[in-house]
C-alpha cells in the first residue's frame, strides 16, 4: 500500500511536478488546491503521466478545520506546503495580499501538523531568504540569511522563522524548509508545465503543455 502525502498547491507548477515525482517514488500524492492561482486542467496532465487520476481535496489552505478533518480520516505520512503566492513584483504592488495569504496559509497548516506530530512537514521556501549576500558570488545552505528585498521574499523569511519557533516549542515535530532558486521547464512528456493565470510575472513565464491546447 502506498503511503499518502498531502501536497498543498499541488495543481501549481512546482506542486504538479512534485505530485508526479512522489507517485514515481512509490507514494500516493493527494492534491490540496482551490485553483485560485492554477488551472484545474492540470489534473488531466498529471493523470496522463502517472496513469491514474490523483485524489483532490478542493480546499482553501487556510481552512484549518477542513484539512484537519481530512487528515484524521486518512493516513497521511507527509505534507508538502507549496500553496502560496510567488510573484516578487506583484508582492511589491500588493504586499497585504501576500502577507495575508502566505503567512496565514502556513500558520493554518502548522496548526494541523502540531496536532499530528507523526506527519513529516516540508515547507516550500526560497533562495530569497538569503537576501543580497555581500561579497559572495554564490550561496550554500550555510550562508547566513538576511532580510529579503520584497514582501514575497519576506513571507518566506518569516515563514522559516515561524517554523523554527514552532519546532523550539515542540522539538518532536518533523519540520523542514526547502530553499530553491527559479525552476523552469515542462515535464518531458509536455503534459504539464507552467500555466500562469493572468499576467505572467516570471522571467521565463511559459513552459507549457498540450493538456490545455497551449504551445
Amino acid at each position: 500500500m502506498r503511503k499518502k502525502v498531502l501536497v498543498t498547491g499541488g495543481a501549481g507548477y512546482i506542486g504538479s511536478h512534485t505530485v508526479v515525482e512522489l507517485f514515481n517514488a512509490g507514494y500516493e500524492p493527494i492534491i490540496l488546491d482551490d485553483f485560485r492561482n492554477s488551472d484545474e486542467s492540470v489534473l488531466k496532465g498529471i493523470s496522463q503521466i502517472i496513469g491514474i487520476k490523483p485524489e483532490l481535496l478542493k480546499c482553501d489552505v487556510c481552512d484549518t478545520k477542513k484539512i484537519s478533518k481530512y487528515i484524521k480520516e486518512n493516513e497521511i505520512c507527509g505534507l508538502i506546503h507549496f500553496a502560496a503566492y510567488k510573484a516578487v513584483g506583484e508582492s511589491v504592488e500588493n504586499p497585504l495580499h501576500y502577507y495575508q495569504n502566505n503567512i496565514e496559509g502556513l500558520v493554518s497548516v502548522l496548526k494541523v501538523i502540531s496536532m499530528n506530530p507523526e506527519i513529516t512537514f516540508v515547507f516550500s521556501s526560497s533562495c530569497t531568504v538569503y537576501g543580497e549576500p555581500v561579497g559572495q558570488k554564490e550561496v550554500t545552505e550555510t550562508t547566513e540569511k538576511s532580510i529579503p528585498t520584497s514582501p514575497y521574499g519576506y513571507t518566506k523569511w518569516l515563514g522559516e522563522q515561524i517554523i523554527n519557533d514552532v519546532f523550539k516549542s515542540a522539538p518532536g515535530l518533523r519540520l523542514m524548509s526547502l530553499r530553491y532558486f527559479n525552476p523552469i521547464g515542462a515535464h518531458e512528456s509536455t503534459a504539464i508545465g507552467e500555466l500562469p493565470l493572468g499576467k505572467p510575472n516570471n522571467s521565463n513565464p511559459f513552459h507549457y503543455t498540450d493538456c490545455c491546447g497551449a504551445t
